[in-house]
């Protein structure tokens, strides 16, 4: 469904009036979305900050995190830790 029609769409409505946010689940570097449009995007999927602190407030309402402990494991530290846990400390060892 990534098609050039679609693209443009995305493009279109992105440089409207008034704007509208860009939403990404992950920051792909291969689309120039954001450079052509200006708009930056607000990115809720790993490695954001603000994914990461998603989770733990889920696993935490839960009582899932025991000695509130946790691990991640990828295969791909800059896609799956990024900024956003290493800001949070999940980058040490």
């Amino acid at each position: 469904m990534f098609t050039y029609e679609h693209l443009n769409t995305a493009f279109r409505i992105l440089l409207s009036t008034p704007p509208k946010p860009l939403i990404a689940t992950h920051r792909a570097k291969y689309i120039p979305l954001e450079a052509a449009t200006g708009v930056q995007a607000e990115v809720v999927g790993k490695p954001s900050r603000t994914f990461f602190e998603m989770v733990i407030d889920d696993f935490a309402e839960d009582e899932l995190l025991p000695e509130g402990r946790i691990a991640i494991v990828g295969d791909d530290v800059e896609t799956d830790l990024g900024g956003g846990a290493v800001e949070l400390g999940f980058g040490e060892s």
